[in-house]
């Protein structure tokens, strides 16, 4: 029980790392917070900081994420006796999932920035890539490919297109790995009236 409390700490004070007010602060000399949204998310830097700060606000969040659900999930079988899982559930599945889902809340509440953060996006793509990385893998690359479509433009297409992305990524989820298929069943009882 200890190693799972343990893991989840740090998973939030992982998450809870402002990257875009330190990079703000660090090199624009400017609090991020009071410019455009205030939010402390990737889009706000893209915004306010420029391209290459944006994109290094990109890569620390989606990293903190990702750190969270693939190696502090890990280090739960390092302490003590080990972690907890609830019943019908692999101890670590669960691990993964739990610590990227705190990393998620440190990001949106962090403790370095008065609980006022961002809104989690780039930091849930990381603990989805360590969760399940060869189907997110393939999903990204879809969804960039659907990005980058500029041919048409009529949004009834884009839903279809989108469909299909979320329909192949709920396969590819459920036939990865047993961590893969926990987390799709968890998403599919949680979002079952998201479905077309």
């Amino acid at each position: 029980m200890i190693a799972l409390f343990i893991v989840l700490a740090i998973s939030y004070v992982l998450g809870s790392i402002p990257s875009s007010l330190w990079v703000g602060q660090i090199f624009h000399k400017m609090d991020i917070r009071k410019f455009g949204s205030g939010n402390l998310g990737t889009t706000n830097a893209f915004r306010n900081l420029g391209w290459k700060s944006g994109i290094s606000v990109l890569v620390l969040d989606f990293m903190k994420g990702f750190v969270a659900s693939y190696w502090v999930a890990l280090y739960a079988f390092e302490i003590g006796n080990g972690p907890i899982a609830p019943p019908g559930w692999e101890a670590d599945a669960f691990l993964k999932i739990t610590c990227g889902l705190m990393a998620v809340v440190g990001h949106m509440f962090p403790i370095f920035a008065n609980f006022k953060g961002g809104k989690g996006a780039a930091t849930a793509c990381g603990m989805l890539y360590g969760i399940e990385p060869i189907s997110i893998g393939i999903s990204s690359v879809i969804f960039i490919a659907i990005v980058l479509d500029n041919t048409v433009r009529f949004s009834g297409f884009h839903d279809i297109k989108f469909y299909i992305s979320d329909h192949f990524t709920g396969h590819a989820f459920w036939f990865g790995n047993k961590c893969g298929r926990k987390y799709y069943n968890f998403c599919d009882l949680n979002c079952s009236g998201y479905h077309l």
